[in-house]
């Protein structure tokens, strides 16, 4: 199965969804108040489409803490995390990388085109209503009739009285209708506009109609539509008979309006005879009126707003703090050092390479030649370049020739940890001689799954069990020279070498894991993604995998290669090994760079 919709959008899909299910059940429970309230419950509900926790909690992680606070983020916020920015739902479903990207760019296309047809119907709406504000003149009322300020225009427009505008509103009224009404009724009429401009109503309509437009598929969001509509004009009504406004006038001017013009054909143009009107006047001529919220639901709702509000942030702010403190540890003793290491700037030409010109350690001694910090990096952290973020232009930029004289290892130093204290010894040099404060964080991240290619998991021919045995490479003599050619472990030979032999289009291994290859993988420029290995095949293997370096992501074949050039690696895997990468997106950790200066004077 594929997704083709983003990982970060169906999290922010069901959030929203579940946001509008519980506004609906607290608006069950406020049934008998105030329509107002309900009314900016429902437009809450409708800005938190356009509004994803994940974003408040990235507010929150942008606050840097001047200071080192001792802070535990707890545990009860790390689940909310997980919950509210990590996309639960479809980061678990494998995608093959072409399929994917075929299918988010329909996806698009069809999201693109609906959206243009819900703005162009928007536009067809509007475009007589602007034609109306246009031709319209002021219109004069008389001096019992309180505008409030309002500015109220005549236009031979048929629509209904509506207010028009955000920033500058402006009531405009259908030629002639103002002679049909009494002045009691054209008084209850203003009164319910006036209502409207204070509530911002046609503000948050806009916002409204962003949403729809921008989601257009969801059902959701027509239904917000008419419950924010039923609810404004109901809390409008109520405004109008608390004004002491007779109701039975009040209710005679709204069906007057009816009589003689159109209700408004656009949301955010607040009229006067929206919803089921037949409800709306029993309503107003039974003289029901909503209860006044008293000062405890008051701070219900406003102890829920801060939660779904300040929650997120907080939870960003906790995180920001954590991840000041986490800093990267040093394995083993932190105090342990190079005896002595020398770092010159090299100006020669740049080398390639994953790890540039070179780098490792040899009797004794250290050394990297011609050599970038974000290069060294890599090899400290084990990460990829592409998962080191932060520092100057300098770090993936300038070249260094280091040698440096080990230490000698401590009493009771396990040899099978000398890779780890290697790493260890690196870190600390970079941190004495670059000053490189860093520290790990958790980003999402497009990553690859490595899984088997067979409904029957059997592997390919090129991939065996290893059956020797891995030796002590201090025991096991010189190191073999690159040689390719399908790895036969042999038993009877005792211990063997075990490692990879890397080349052109070509990956060949005797005794190596399938993490091991999912690491190898990864440095690849057909690949430069993390490579998680979810085969669930644990043990060594021997194998041997070629591939046409020349064709680079999974696709038609790159201008000027030849079709019977051989397999893309992505092709190679399942057909050789039995194996294959599935695209996914994933939270892994990532390293940042607080901090680095050039390298100290020898």
């Amino acid at each position: 199965m594929t997704s083709w919709v983003p990982a970060a959008v169906a999290n922010h899909l069901w959030q929203s969804t579940l946001f509008v299910a519980l506004v609906w059940l607290v608006t069950l429970a406020l049934r008998r108040h105030d329509a107002r309230v309900r009314y900016w419950l429902w437009a809450a509900a409708s800005v938190k489409f356009v509004l994803p926790f994940s974003w408040l909690i990235g507010l929150g992680g942008l606050v840097e803490w001047r200071t080192a606070p001792a802070i535990a983020q707890p545990a009860a916020t790390f689940v909310m995390q997980e919950i509210l920015a990590a996309p639960l739902l479809y980061n678990a479903v494998p995608q093959a990388p072409h399929e994917t990207n075929i299918g988010r760019w329909v996806v698009l296309g069809v999201w693109l085109v609906g959206t243009a047809v819900v703005l162009f119907w928007w536009g067809r709406h509007w475009r007589p209503l602007r034609s109306a504000l246009r031709r319209a003149t002021p219109l004069l009322l008389s001096p019992d009739c309180d505008a409030g300020g309002l500015k109220v225009m005549s236009s031979p427009s048929a629509y209904e009285p509506g207010v028009v505008g955000i920033v500058r509103p402006v009531l405009l009224f259908p030629e002639g209708l103002v002679d049909r009404l009494s002045r009691v009724q054209l008084d209850a009429i203003l009164a319910h506009e006036r209502a409207h401009v204070r509530a911002h109503d046609n503000l948050l309509a806009v916002v409204h109609m962003a949403v729809e437009a921008i989601f257009w598929f969801h059902p959701l969001v027509w239904w917000l539509e008419r419950r924010m509509i039923d609810e404004r004009e109901r809390a409008c009504d109520e405004a109008v008979v608390r004004a002491g406004k007779r109701p039975s006038d009040y209710a005679e001017g709204i069906l007057a309006v009816c009589r003689w013009s159109l209700e408004s054909p656009v949301m955010c143009v607040a009229g006067v005879t929206g919803s089921d009107l037949r409800r709306r006047i029993e309503t107003i001529l039974a003289n029901r009126l909503g209860r006044r919220l008293h000062m405890t639901g008051r701070l219900l709702l406003a102890g829920a707003a801060l939660i779904v509000l300040g929650g997120p942030v907080g939870i960003g702010l906790l995180d920001a703090a954590a991840r000041q403190q986490t800093a990267v540890k040093l394995p083993f003793d932190a105090t342990e050092r190079f005896e002595v290491a020398t770092i010159r700037q090299n100006t020669g030409p740049a080398v390639g390479g994953p790890i540039g010109g070179g780098l490792g350690f040899r009797g004794g001694r250290f050394s990297a030649e011609n050599i970038t910090l974000q290069q060294i990096l890599t090899y400290a952290y084990e990460l990829q370049a592409y998962e080191i973020f932060g520092g100057p232009d300098w770090v993936t930029r300038d070249r260094f020739d280091i040698a440096a004289t080990m230490p000698t290892p401590p009493t009771g130093f396990d040899p099978r940890d000398t890779p780890a204290r290697n790493r260890g010894l690196v870190r600390a040099l970079l941190a004495d001689r670059f000053n490189l404060l860093v520290h790990e964080e958790r980003r999402e991240m497009p990553v690859y799954s490595l899984v088997t290619a067979r409904p029957d998991r059997k592997l390919g021919e090129r991939l065996r069990r290893f059956e020797g045995e891995c030796g002590e490479p201090s025991k096991l003599g010189p190191l073999p020279n690159a040689t390719f050619g399908m790895p036969t472990s042999d038993p009877s030979k005792g211990p063997q070498w075990c490692m990879a032999f890397t080349g052109v289009g070509r990956l060949s291994a005797q005794g190596t894991m399938l993490s091991d290859l999912g690491m190898i993988l990864a440095r690849l420029p057909a690949v430069r993604r993390r490579v998680i290995d979810r085969t669930e095949l644990t043990g060594r293997f021997d194998f041997d995998l070629e591939w046409t370096p020349l064709v680079t992501p999974p696709g038609p074949a790159a201008p000027g290669v030849p079709s019977d050039a051989g397999p893309t690696l992505f092709t190679a895997l399942p057909e050789q090994l039995g194996l294959k990468l599935e695209s996914m997106r994933e939270t892994v950790p990532v390293l940042v760079i607080d901090s680095v200066n050039q390298p100290s004077p020898n």
